[in-house]
């Protein structure tokens, strides 16, 4: 929650949705609550779907966000040829 800066009840849903589409695998940590003084957590790991998925996301996000090449075919960050 603290590196999303969402708050559980905006987390939670989300995380439940994700879990019922098959990209995160949630497993509940068996631990005493009483004995170790607070409730026991959910783990996810993301699946191999998941991470098809988000590499996919990725690179059509890339796509869209990239800089266009000038008619030269130079693109920013790339260096110039032959100088």
């Amino acid at each position: 929650m603290r590196a999303t800066r969402l708050q559980s009840g905006s987390l939670y849903p989300i995380l439940a949705r994700l879990e019922r589409e098959g990209v995160i695998a949630g497993e509940q940590e068996q631990v005493d609550p009483a004995a170790a003084g607070r409730p026991a957590r959910r783990f996810y790991t993301i699946t191999g779907d998941g991470l098809r998925a988000a590499r996919q996301e990725l690179a059509e996000l890339h796509e869209l966000t990239r800089a266009p090449a000038d008619s030269t075919g130079w693109q920013p960050g790339l260096t110039p040829q032959g100088g």
